[in-house]
């Protein structure tokens, strides 16, 4: 699984905190809540991935979830990613869409809205 992560066993995410929020399901790690706190995240087998799996047939670089602007959208670079099940070359995400790749899918919870200084609330 990631190795570049922040996971919790929690199977509900907390009140939204900035971070892009997945939700695995399938597999021994069906329902853990994954958290990363990157911009642009960079998905798939290789070291310098922001979440990095190592599956069997999974590209080095499969695709980017890109939150520098709103509406974060992916980038699909490898053959078999698929977003809701359709095959995905680029995408806006909204909350509930399924990424599968390497035989594992996540459910974004949150955190696709850009990344805003005030975080949290209004400017003061």
């Amino acid at each position: 699984l990631p190795t570049t992560h922040r996971e919790s066993h929690q199977t509900q995410p907390p009140v939204e905190t900035g971070e892009l929020v997945l939700k695995i399901h399938g597999g021994t790690w069906h329902g853990r809540i994954i958290r990363l706190e990157a911009l642009r995240c960079t998905v798939g087998s290789g070291p310098q991935c922001s979440l990095r799996m190592r599956l069997p047939g999974l590209a080095p670089l499969a695709c980017e979830i890109d939150r520098t602007a709103e509406p974060a959208l992916i980038r699909c670079w490898a053959a078999g990613v698929l977003l809701n099940g359709q095959p995905c070359q680029q995408a806006l995400l909204s909350i509930g869409d399924r990424l599968s790749l390497g035989g594992m899918e996540f459910e974004i919870l949150g955190g696709i809205a850009a990344a805003l200084p005030w975080a949290g609330g209004l400017p003061d």
